[in-house]
């Protein structure tokens, strides 16, 4: 009953975050089985991601990069284990250049063992920057001390992906797995003018539009290896439009 409230409070939250635009790949999947259950079930965990991806914005693409230290506690169950991380982004592509911004990810994930070596389980996770990108980038190739400057953000930065992970044990302390996954993601790109100056497009000093991640399915694949039955040591790559990866260290307790 327990495992069931706290699965759907993960449902529920991450539903909330899209609804609300407060939902962006912020570390890995990990592997589908929970860690093992010992003494409280909790583990705590520190990483590093590094993300690159893809968006459409009108006509244009756009390649974001992106550096993410991080911290997660996660609760393991039987077949279950629901998961919080936190930590700081920055944001790169073209001559935008922002610093960190904090962000925050929930998930959960189920497994399903298939014999004593293999398994497969779902896996979702939805994040959100809590606060706006942003930098100072030029209009045209002009001299420095002729071209215009554009307040240009990132505003209301998030992703929401799912994918199901298939599982082989090749030790009794180490796991491999991989999988597909699909994924959405959005921000708004908002540009302002200085005043006294126009976009032709609008008639106003600031415009804006959506961007989109050009791809929507990929593929992961990592291993996890527990040391002493205290710690585990993951490492992940994703591949849609570019590779991302990270690793990452977990204490159970």
């Amino acid at each position: 009953m327990k495992t069931c409230k706290l699965v759907l409070a993960v449902v529920f939250g991450i539903a909330f975050l899209i609804q609300t635009g407060m939902a962006a790949a912020f570390g890995p999947f990990g592997a589908p089985e929970p860690a093992p259950k010992e003494g409280s079930g909790y583990r705590v965990g520190i990483g590093y991601w590094h993300a690159k991806e893809k968006f459409e914005l009108e006509s244009v693409d756009l390649k974001i990069k992106q550096n993410q230290p991080y911290i997660e506690l996660a609760r393991s169950f039987a077949n279950a284990e629901v998961m919080a991380r936190i930590g700081v982004s920055d944001a790169k592509t073209l001559d935008f250049d922002s610093n960190w911004k904090p962000f925050g990810t929930i998930g959960m994930k189920m497994y399903f063992p298939l014999g004593g070596t293999f398994g497969v389980g779902p896996i979702v996770q939805g994040s959100y920057v809590f606060s706006d990108y942003s930098d100072n980038v030029f209009s045209n190739d002009a001299p420095d001390d002729t071209r215009t400057p554009i307040d240009m953000k990132m505003k209301n930065f998030w992703d929401i992906r799912a994918g199901l992970a298939f599982q082989a044990k090749i030790a009794p302390a180490a796991k491999i797995y991989a999988g597909p996954f699909a994924y959405y993601s959005r921000t708004k790109i908002e540009m302002d003018l200085p005043p006294g100056e126009y976009w032709e497009e609008t008639g106003t000093s600031t415009a804006s539009a959506t961007a989109r991640n050009k791809s929507k399915l990929g593929g992961f694949a990592g291993a996890e290896l527990v040391l002493d039955k205290k710690f585990i040591v993951n490492v992940e790559g994703q591949y849609s439009n570019y590779f991302s990866a990270g690793a990452s260290v977990s204490y159970l307790f």
